[in-house]
């Protein structure tokens, strides 16, 4: 009995033993392992920071200098460059492609693709631009195919000057009521041209436009800026519905002319619906119409009259915001004749007491 749990003994002693050495071999196989993985990709990571980096494109650059934009001409506000590509490789030849572009603006123009040992090529760099003041710099990467040379980048920068600028902005001195804006034209020029007389005007006698200060010059980096600001002030008691259409800002400065809208629009105190009219009665006959005069405040209309041969219908001396005119024209032995009169209305609204609406008269023969 003692021989046999001596012989279980010294077998649990030599299954634990054996158990030891098992477990300690995978634990040594696993650092093993690890080590080598940590040496393995030591030497990726130092080979890839000895590896010399990938040689970077040639960049010729170019520099358009100053661009003067001509206001009216959108065809020619680009800028454009050359460049001259020479294979200088003795045995290869050079196919040249576009691989990139700084954007979409931008094109490039190759003149041949396919360039010999020895031969050139032209490159062609344009992108447009806006008529802004500003600076701008575009490119394009060229691959070429071959071993020693695969790859080369052409740029451009320019500075970009418009020949004549006008803004229009809101001006500070503006009261209730008030329709007022400010108006500042530069003008950008080389130093070495002649000095011109910058002025702004406007083709309407219902806007008041006075200056505000003397031109001011300044010069840097041989261009010369020339600004002035103007004054606007929309006048309503000279303004008609027969001149409703907006008015434009004309700047000049030389022979450069730009034109700009007046950000405003006419603000009526009564508005006038239709605006124009236009009768064409029958010989023998008359033809009528209907204006409609509308305001946020209420007026009344103290007459209503016009000449050869138009009646007005109306309610005179009755206070409303709104108020509904009969217009009649009647017809006479004129013939195929055209006649332009002027209905002039008299109100007693303290900010437009005249209207004056244009009457087209068609004097026209009745069909056989």
């Amino acid at each position: 009995m003692g021989r046999h749990r001596r012989q279980l003994s010294a077998l649990s002693i030599a299954s634990a033993t054996s158990r030891t050495a098992a477990v300690n071999a995978r634990w040594w196989i696993f650092a093993l392992g690890t080590v080598c993985l940590g040496v393995g990709g030591l030497s990726f990571a130092l080979a890839r920071w000895l590896r010399p980096p990938p040689p970077q494109p040639e960049v010729v650059e170019r520099s358009a200098g100053n661009v003067f934009l001509e206001p009216g001409r959108p065809e020619s506000w680009y800028v454009q460059e050359r460049f001259t590509f020479v294979n200088a490789h003795p045995r290869q030849t050079a196919v040249l492609h576009e691989k990139q572009r700084s954007c979409g603006c931008a094109t490039c123009e190759i003149v041949p693709a396919t360039v010999a040992p020895g031969d050139a090529a032209q490159i062609a760099l344009r992108f447009g631009v806006p008529y802004l003041r500003g600076q701008r710099r575009e490119w394009a990467l060229i691959g070429t195919d071959l071993d020693t040379y695969p790859q080369f980048l052409v740029s451009v920068s320019a500075s970009i000057y418009p020949r004549l600028d006008v803004r229009v902005l809101a001006a500070d001195n503006a009261q209730a009521g008030q329709q007022l804006a400010r108006v500042e034209v530069v003008a950008y020029q080389p130093a070495a041209e002649p000095v011109h007389r910058l002025s702004l005007r406007v083709a309407s006698e219902a806007v008041e436009i006075r200056p505000l200060e003397s031109a001011r010059v300044e010069i840097r980096e041989s261009v010369r800026k020339l600004s002035r600001a103007w004054s606007l002030r929309l006048v309503p008691e000279r303004h008609s519905v027969a001149d409703a259409t907006d008015a434009v800002l004309v700047a000049t400065y030389g022979p450069w002319r730009q034109q700009c809208p007046i950000p405003w629009h006419w603000q009526r105190p009564i508005e006038v619906a239709p605006s124009t009219l236009l009768l064409q009665p029958l010989k023998a006959r008359s033809a009528s119409s209907e204006v409609t005069l509308t305001s946020s405040n209420a007026f009344a209309i103290v007459s209503a009259a016009a000449i050869h041969g138009i009646e007005v219908d109306y309610v005179p001396n009755l206070a409303s915001t709104s108020h509904t005119l009969k217009i009649c024209a009647q017809g006479d032995s004129s013939a195929d004749k055209v006649r332009k009169e002027l209905l002039v209305i008299e109100t007693t609204h303290p900010e437009q007491p005249t209207i004056t609406i244009p009457v087209y008269v068609l004097l026209a023969a009745p069909q056989p």
